[in-house]
């Protein structure tokens, strides 16, 4: 099955414009994507994998499909790295993550399906290739059991799984290990009880500006919540954990649009928390017209922080270096600002000089807020949110915005790329910086 996926991508991938990808998006080499996976850093380089199905446009047994960066910009496309083809994931390799072992060894941990029985297993390799440990499955599997998310800490490993509660909600298990091999059952870390939405998914769990935080992807979230355009949402329970147990006082959502879904963190040399997500949402991926050789995208990772109780998300500082030939303006109405053409990738600022009302558009993609109301609707989707600063990241086919440095994202796809075009209008003043990403 590897070696069938390995060459079908060699046949398959000269065939592909580069033309037809975003300028610096991650998408599957061809077929579908979704789930971002693995994301690590390791021998000098980031690591992406992601679920993929390299064969179809449609969801089908998961592979995990590869790629590397020096800067989270630029990515070079690696071999297939796993595939379905052991007796515990037949069925398919599901959502996982990585680490580096002490040996220096590339430790990949993924949850095998046979079945509908889910069960967590491992493979370690150099990079490149990866081999399937003989001791699989680690932690023994049942149905609706799956998505580790593995780390070090203070000379042990954990791990966080998620599993369907016996009130059909999701919770959050937590296991341990001495050695990353052999898993014992620590505690439940979590659980819904049907508060917050049905099964959970895609758990993640670190520490972040004194706080510990944990993501969940969360299915059948109740609308009255948080007002979503969708049921399917990412949820960010922020605390902290104290002699094993994790106590929370704060719940958000991640991203207020309607494409977001199954983020994933890594810690960076630096000591940044990035975060990269799948820059789509079950709803739109069925109904999306399929005219490309590949399908699906990840969002640009973003860089997280708490600062003043709050959590903030923005584009990774790496991304300015890709920025050239600014457009600005200052303290000028957006009635007289002209066309901004996008040829390829751009990056839009927006600092208003006071609370005034004004559209954007982005090609056909409107973006409109309303003073007094405060209220900003993307795409026909409206958040209650007062505005000072926007900055707009445009790619070939997503619009990614972040509201008053971070403190609200929304996030969107579309499929239509010829015309990314911006259109200010409105009575508001404000500064405009304007950059081409090449």
């Amino acid at each position: 099955m590897l070696h069938a996926a390995r060459m079908y991508e060699e046949e398959n991938l000269p065939r592909i414009p580069e033309t037809s990808r975003p300028v610096f998006h991650v998408t599957g080499g061809l077929g579908w994507i979704n789930d971002p996976n693995g994301f690590s850093y390791y021998d000098g380089a980031y690591h992406l994998f992601y679920q993929y199905h390299p064969y179809s446009l449609q969801w089908g047994p998961m592979h995990w499909g590869h790629v590397k960066s020096q800067d989270l910009i630029h990515w070079d496309r690696l071999p297939v790295a796993l595939a379905p083809d052991m007796p515990y994931d037949a069925d398919g390799c599901f959502s996982g993550s990585a680490l580096t072992l002490p040996d220096g060894r590339h430790l990949l941990m993924y949850t095998g399906v046979k079945e509908k029985i889910q069960s967590q297993c491992l493979a370690v390799g150099d990079g490149v290739n990866y081999e399937k440990y003989s001791g699989n499955p680690v932690i023994e599997g049942c149905e609706n059991f799956r998505d580790p998310k593995i780390w070090e800490e203070n000379g042990h490993y954990y791990t966080v799984a998620v599993h369907r509660a016996e009130d059909g909600s999701g919770e959050v298990r937590l296991y341990q290990s001495m050695d990353a091999f052999h898993w014992e059952f620590h505690s439940i870390l979590a659980a819904s009880h049907n508060r917050w939405g049905g099964m959970w998914e895609c758990p993640d769990f670190f520490s972040l500006d004194g706080f510990h935080l944990l993501l969940v992807s969360v299915m059948d979230l109740p609308q009255e919540l948080f007002h979503l355009p969708s049921k399917r949402a990412v949820l960010a329970f922020i605390g902290h954990w104290e002699d094993d147990v994790f106590s929370y006082d704060q719940v958000l959502p991640l991203d207020l649009g309607m494409d977001f879904y199954a983020p994933q963190t890594l810690l960076a040399p630096d000591g940044r928390r990035i975060l990269i997500g799948w820059l789509q949402s079950w709803d739109t991926a069925r109904t999306l017209p399929r005219h490309m050789p590949w399908f699906g995208q990840m969002t640009l990772p973003r860089e997280l922080s708490c600062r003043n109780g709050r959590l903030l998300q923005n584009p990774i500082r790496e991304l300015d270096a890709y920025r050239h030939d600014p457009v600005q303006y200052q303290a000028v109405s957006f009635d007289h600002i002209p066309v901004l053409p996008v040829t390829a990738g751009a990056d839009l600022t927006i600092a208003l000089s006071g609370d005034a009302s004004f559209a954007l558009s982005v090609g056909q993609t409107p973006v409109i807020y309303d003073a007094q109301a405060h209220t900003l609707t993307v795409d026909h989707h409206m958040v209650s949110t007062a505005v000072a600063k926007l900055r707009c990241i445009i790619d070939r086919y997503s619009l990614e915005i972040f509201v008053n440095g971070g403190e609200n994202v929304i996030s969107t796809s579309y499929c239509e790329a010829e015309d990314r075009s911006i259109r200010l209008s409105g009575d508001a003043v404000g500064d405009i910086d304007f950059y081409h990403i090449g």
